[in-house]
């Protein structure tokens, strides 16, 4: 058993499990504050979930996180702060539903849709505590439906926002719906821009400025020990690192499956097993010709395919990737697929706009996120009644170990609540008064 006791320098150090963004950036900010660290992480890579591919071209996409909202105020910084341009990627959106093609800026939501979403983003600040429960316990569709508002309606808006919240609106609390309004503006989406040359640029920046010397890639960890003040983490291989602080930017479902000595308090260890995080599965196809001409071309469907953009917009040359974003049941039933099976299903949703594409088809490339053996899924999705509760406690301390994670911000399931959750646990770590012994 190999045994990691300080760097290079001998002083005791701050461990980071994850070097997703979160993880990264936590890295960066104690880094910068003169905290020694060791970033661990259990891929062979960096970055977590952003995962930006490239094609033999040159052309990127990405088969993670993708998009910086407009109030992602942030993410912005970090990417200004390391020069790395934003690029509009916003989409156009027209529709198949039940078998009938409306096309771009064809469908105008009814005004008891608009005023419904409107009236409550306005009165969101002041909601009563009867109000936030009740828009708490009650889903998206059914929130829909009580208010009023037409059926079709409903059904459209219901396709498009799955695709923000990763499974059908039926499992999503209307609360949490009419707060990314409030925060994402007042596009369906929330959808803007993209970073120049791909997300996983800003990961590799916040790895060279944290020091690739000290992140170790393909450690996975086990177990952590907390004893007087050391904590110790244990790789599967039984490589052992120590330190005077642990931060655990991971998923719930790699927590809840790690050994903590102390154990987690119940409540808390709870919180962590049950959390569900929603299936997704990106499909990209990589074509020779961009025959659906509009570079912001976006069609949302009630087939299994779901959501299908353009994900290579703005780029140069004559090729072009598209990207279908299957959610829930669909995701799955995408992932069970064949290769074959995937461009039948595709083919067959685009069939009715631009005829037969397979000559254009070069590639296909899949992932599944509901198969991703550290997540089990794309990012959170907050169920239960007592949500706000089990919110709070993802990110609590537990004696020496700091949590960080999407999951544990205000703003999760974005970039933005990445970056949001490692600045607060730098934080919490530079302002605690016993960080070395």
């Amino acid at each position: 058993m190999t045994s990691f006791r300080a760097n290079e320098n001998g002083a005791a150090r701050i461990i980071i499990l994850g070097a997703g963004l979160a993880g990264l950036y936590a890295a960066y900010l104690l880094k910068r504050a003169g905290r020694p660290v060791l970033v661990l992480e259990a891929r062979d890579r960096i970055g977590g979930r952003v995962d930006t591919r490239r094609t033999e071209d040159g052309m990127y996409y990405e088969m993670g996180g993708e998009w910086v909202g407009e109030n992602d105020q942030l993410l912005r910084n970090l990417c200004k702060e390391f020069a790395l341009p934003l690029k509009n990627h916003r989409l156009t959106t027209q529709f198949f539903h039940k078998g009938v093609h409306i096309g771009p800026g064809a469908w105008e939501p009814a005004k008891k849709l608009r005023d419904t979403i409107a009236s409550f983003v306005a009165r969101f600040p002041d909601l009563s505590n009867e109000e936030v429960a009740r828009l708490q316990n009650i889903d998206w569709w059914h929130f829909l439906v009580k208010e009023g508002v037409p059926r079709e309606d409903a059904e459209l808006l219901d396709l498009v926002r799955s695709t923000d919240f990763g499974e059908d609106m039926r499992f999503v609390p209307a609360y949490d719906v009419l707060y990314d309004y409030v925060v994402g503006g007042d596009s369906d989406h929330g959808c803007s821009e993209r970073i120049e040359g791909g997300s996983s640029l800003l990961a590799e920046a916040l790895a060279t400025r944290v020091g690739t010397e000290h992140i170790i890639c393909s450690a996975e960890i086990t177990s952590v020990v907390q004893t007087g003040r050391r904590v110790k983490a244990t790789t599967r291989d039984g490589r052992v690192f120590e330190g005077v602080r642990l931060v655990a930017a991971i998923p719930t479902l790699a927590v809840s499956t790690m050994q903590w000595t102390p154990m987690l308090p119940p409540e808390r260890e709870a919180a962590f097993d049950e959390l569900v995080y929603c299936r997704i599965t990106k499909t990209a196809l990589v074509c020779s010709k961009r025959f659906w001409k509009d570079d912001a071309f976006e069609l949302i469907t009630d087939r299994i395919s779901h959501q299908i953009y353009h994900a290579t917009q703005g780029e140069p040359g004559e090729g072009g990737v598209l990207i279908s974003y299957a959610t829930g049941d669909g995701a799955v039933t995408m992932a069970r697929m064949s290769e074959a099976e995937r461009i039948d299903e595709l083919c067959a949703a685009l069939q009715g706009l631009f005829g037969d594409i397979r000559p254009f088809i070069r590639s296909v490339t899949t992932y599944a996120w509901g198969d991703d053996p550290y997540t089990g899924g794309a990012y959170p999705l907050f169920e239960r009644a007592d949500r706000t509760t089990i919110k709070n406690l993802f990110p609590l301390p537990h004696g020496l170990v700091h949590f960080a994670g999407e999951h544990t911000a205000r703003r999760y399931g974005f970039m933005e609540g990445a970056i949001e959750s490692g600045a607060r646990v730098a934080e919490e770590i530079i302002r605690a008064e016993t960080i070395y012994s």
